[in-house]
């Protein structure tokens, strides 16, 4: 009883309740191919980010923790300094990040100084993660029914074979 009055009480603190909010992204022309991720509860102005920086899109989320979680985990191989959320990673693939999330996502707002071969090249890396995805929920519908199939065979034989089932 005391361990489910802790869990309650873990749910219902303000503190761990899902949040809703933004997350944006901001490059600056002294580091090209560096983009930052950046996350508020408030809407970020669009006109310049922290310390000179330029706001090139922002996303709204009704979780705003696991938004940045998943757009962390699609950047991974690019990260530069966690603490700063700096990425070393083309404007295209961070734009991309924000909008293949499995979250519901708006995009807010977009620069509209984001040339369109930067904004084709995001259709692509949306594209192919679109595909990759796809392939991986074929080859797991795949092993399900696989695994269903062997189960059944395995039950059946066992009902109608007497020790003829797989695993005997």
């Amino acid at each position: 009883t005391r361990s489910m009055q802790h869990a309650s009480a873990r749910i219902m603190d303000p503190e761990k309740a899902m949040r809703s909010g933004y997350l944006y992204l901001e490059t600056r022309d002294d580091h090209p191919g560096m983009v930052r991720v950046r996350m508020s509860t408030e809407l970020p102005s669009t006109q310049q980010g922290e310390a000179g920086a330029n706001i090139r899109a922002i996303s709204s989320y009704q979780d705003v923790d696991a938004a940045a979680m998943h757009v962390h985990e699609h950047l991974k191989r690019h990260l530069v300094d966690i603490d700063r959320h700096l990425y070393k990673v083309s404007l295209a693939e961070a734009l991309a990040a924000l909008s293949t999330l499995s979250l519901t996502c708006r995009i807010v707002w977009t620069d509209p100084a984001i040339d369109e071969e930067t904004l084709e090249a995001k259709d692509s890396f949306i594209e192919q993660h679109t595909s990759a995805r796809r392939h991986r929920d074929i080859w797991i519908r795949i092993i399900i029914w696989i695994a269903v199939a062997l189960l059944a065979f395995n039950l059946l034989s066992g009902l109608f074979g007497g020790r003829m089932g797989l695993w005997f």
